[in-house]
């Protein structure tokens, strides 16, 4: 409940990790992002933040903790980068 709070009050891209659709259904199951399913991040994310994962349309897809800051999630092409906690899959 939180996290839907969160999403409707936070400004996109604020707090936001955008996945390609190849990742959606991963996330909604609740399976980790790897960097290079990662579109776009906030810049101002860093490890160990709390995040929202979301499509390229916006859905929130799951919350989880960034593993790496938006830089480096933005350079690495492989690698885990955000450890979800929990998808939205009903």
């Amino acid at each position: 409940e939180g996290s839907k709070r969160l999403h409707n009050a936070l400004p996109y891209p604020q707090n936001r990790v955008v996945v390609n659709e190849d990742s959606e259904p991963f996330a909604l199951e609740g399976k980790s992002v790897f960097s290079k399913f990662v579109v776009e991040c906030d810049e101002n994310i860093r490890a160990n933040d709390e995040v929202l994962i979301v499509n390229e349309e916006d859905k929130l897809l799951a919350y989880g903790k960034s593993l790496l800051s938006a830089v480096e999630i933005n350079n690495f092409q492989t690698g885990q980068a955000i450890k979800t906690r929990k998808g939205m899959k009903k």
